[in-house]
């Protein structure tokens, strides 16, 4: 019997891809309560939710399932972009882009 993570589908990509994006969520901010740490001051460990889709995605291309891939590939777009957003919108990245261009 083959596993669901060798079963070469679009929708597989995306879930499993997702479901391994919230669960490292959950385990970071877990981690951010049992070390009693401001979830707020460190909401930049939530970059490192997405390597495990990295990981994923290894694991999709070295056993050439492609469609697969492309799921877990759109599901990481997705996520990062997102977590990208909502680290911007909490102004955590205040002065990091107040550069200008002087000519």
């Amino acid at each position: 019997m083959k596993s669901l993570f060798y079963s070469n589908s679009l929708t597989v990509g995306l879930v499993v891809s997702l479901l391994l994006n919230v669960l490292t969520v959950l385990v970071l901010c877990l981690v951010l309560w049992l070390f009693k740490m401001d979830i707020l001051i460190n909401l930049k460990i939530f970059i490192f939710s997405v390597v495990p889709n990295i990981l994923l995605l290894r694991y999709y291309a070295t056993n050439e399932l492609q469609s697969s891939m492309k799921g877990s590939t759109i599901s990481l777009v997705v996520c990062l972009a997102g977590l990208l957003i909502w680290l911007y919108k909490m102004n955590i990245f205040d002065g990091a882009f107040n550069w200008a261009i002087r000519l």
